[in-house]
């Protein structure tokens, strides 16, 4: 009986090499993933008439580097308003109102460059589509927080966003980045429009690890 020689190769599994993974195969994850940048959602809030949507010192803690609070499809009460982020160092007891600066860029039909300075209420959107009847216009953003706990250095945020201006019509797209100027660790994160309410959409917190 003549034998048949095999390749070396012949029982290597090479649907995971150095440059690719074949996604024809069946693949079983166990374990945990580390050093991956893994989203975990700390927080769900549907929105149903709050002015001020806070989170907490339970949520704000040393266990994540980055926060992101994100929005879906927010609604306001009133026509015309700005949404902005209030920072607090005491769980909410209050929010300082001369320490903290951003910068904007705002597209439209034109491209501007805003700057707010000594701001309790940084704004990261504004102009909103509200109770206008003749739009359902909402705000959705994605608002990266870095380093809450860090009390050595000030505090970095970075957000980007879509939203219906007051007009009902318009369609604009925001992007800004802004620092809390205090070495203090910040352990309250809140958002709200600055007249009115949130009647609708969601809020979520995701830690990154």
């Amino acid at each position: 009986m003549a034998l048949t020689t095999l390749p070396a190769n012949a029982f290597v599994d090479d649907a995971i090499t150095s440059d690719k993974i074949n996604l024809a195969n069946n693949f079983a994850f166990t374990g945990t993933v580390s050093g991956a940048g893994t989203w975990v959602l700390l927080n769900t809030t549907t929105v149903n008439g709050q002015s001020r949507i806070s989170f907490s010192s339970s949520l704000i803690t040393s266990s994540y580097k980055t926060y992101v609070i994100r929005g879906i499809g927010i609604s306001m009460s009133t026509d015309g308003t700005a949404y902005g982020l209030d920072i607090s160092e005491n769980n909410g007891s209050s929010y300082p109102s001369t320490n903290s600066m951003a910068r904007e860029n705002f597209y439209d039909d034109t491209f501007r460059i805003t700057r707010q300075t000594s701001a309790e209420t940084i704004l990261i959107a504004s102009s909103l589509d509200g109770d206008n009847s003749n739009s359902n216009g909402t705000l959705s953003f994605d608002l990266y927080c870095f380093n809450m706990a860090d009390t050595a250095n000030y505090k970095n945020f970075y957000w980007t966003q879509a939203q219906t201006d007051q007009s009902g019509v318009a369609s604009t797209i925001r992007n800004g980045c802004a620092t809390h100027q205090s070495n203090s660790a910040v352990n309250n994160l809140s958002v709200r429009p600055i007249n009115g309410t949130q009647t609708g959409g969601t809020l979520q917190l995701w830690g990154i690890a």
